[in-house]
């Protein structure tokens, strides 16, 4: 049995599917919403077009291997911070554990990912959410469909993704159990 979703359905969840369609068996999903002043379809655009470039680098990589890297967008790139040196990573970790709860949300919050941070959370083993389908509420609001197995998953990479793209917050709304 698959962890997921197959990259081929992926893609094709990835630009059509609907929030509506029910997931398969055993998974569940999960909705988080993006708030992006008047450019919700801009950051849906965006979105999917990071995410097929990363999906068609991972199905053209030999199975057992990992993907190369993909040639990602120069916005996407401009929007990225910087690579970190494991010393300055450790940095940054001691520096939050320092904040107070709120201080240290807010800051993970406006962090901007470097490239080799936000690509790891998609290589196979780390993945733990596959995207389903998404709508566009109104001019300003989003909602991004994932299915997942477990009640609680790390997505802070697509909380980045939709940041990146010019959504201004980020939600997580609820998880839907449908099995």
């Amino acid at each position: 049995m698959s962890r997921g979703l197959g990259v081929d359905e992926e893609l094709a969840r990835l630009l059509t599917g609907g929030c509506a369609d029910a997931p398969p068996s055993g998974m569940s999903l999960f909705e988080i919403d993006a708030e992006a002043s008047g450019a919700a379809r801009q950051v849906l655009d965006r979105s999917r077009e990071v995410l097929t470039t990363i999906l068609r680098a991972m199905r053209s990589a030999p199975a057992g291997d990992k993907a190369s890297e993909p040639a990602l967008p120069r916005w996407f790139l401009d929007a990225s911070g910087p690579e970190r040196s494991p010393a300055e990573a450790r940095e940054w970790l001691d520096e939050l554990a320092r904040m107070p709860e709120a201080e240290r949300e807010n800051a993970e919050a406006a962090e901007r990912w470097s490239v080799s941070d936000f690509l790891y959370w998609f290589e196979p083993d780390q993945r733990e959410w596959w995207w389903w389908g998404a709508e566009v509420r109104d001019e300003d609001n989003v909602r991004i469909c994932l299915v997942i197995r477990e009640f609680s998953v790390p997505h802070e990479a697509l909380d980045w993704l939709l940041r990146a793209s010019g959504a201004q917050n980020v939600v997580d709304e609820n998880v839907r159990d449908l099995s």
